[in-house]
């Protein structure tokens, strides 16, 4: 057991994660592996990630100072997923709420709109020293 583990995210109802974590794989009833998980590396000269709103924060200043396009043709107003990966860049951004199916037919967006506001948010965010 790892002291002074804390929770680093929570989603407000029922995911907790921590800083460390213990894996374990079980076939059959018998264990596998046992993995010991780190939730959160600090990357040398990149912004502080591991306090949930100072991240969100951070990301929604570029966001808000970012030189909307075609504000008349699309609504952006959606929730959107940012992903940090292991480099400590965004590697993927995606508009919540809505299943892979309903995205590839299109069937809640203009045409064009879903690529342009997932490209919007990552040109607002490539500025931004994650």
């Amino acid at each position: 057991m790892v002291k002074n583990n804390e929770v680093i995210r929570w989603d407000g109802v029922f995911e907790n994660i921590f800083l460390f974590e213990t894996l374990i794989e079980i076939k059959k009833g018998k264990i596998i592996e046992i993995e010991e998980i780190t939730n959160y590396v600090k990357v040398p000269n990149a912004k502080e990630r591991i306090k949930r709103d100072d991240i969100s924060n951070f990301l929604f200043e570029y966001i808000k100072n970012y030189r909307w396009k075609k504000k008349e043709k699309f609504d952006c107003s959606e929730e959107f997923e940012i992903r940090i990966g292991k480099n400590g860049k965004i590697d993927q951004v995606k508009i919540l709420g809505y299943t892979d199916e309903e995205l590839r037919n299109n069937e809640f967006f203009e045409k064009g709109q879903y690529n342009h506001c997932v490209k919007s948010i990552e040109n607002a965010l490539k500025k931004g020293k994650i």
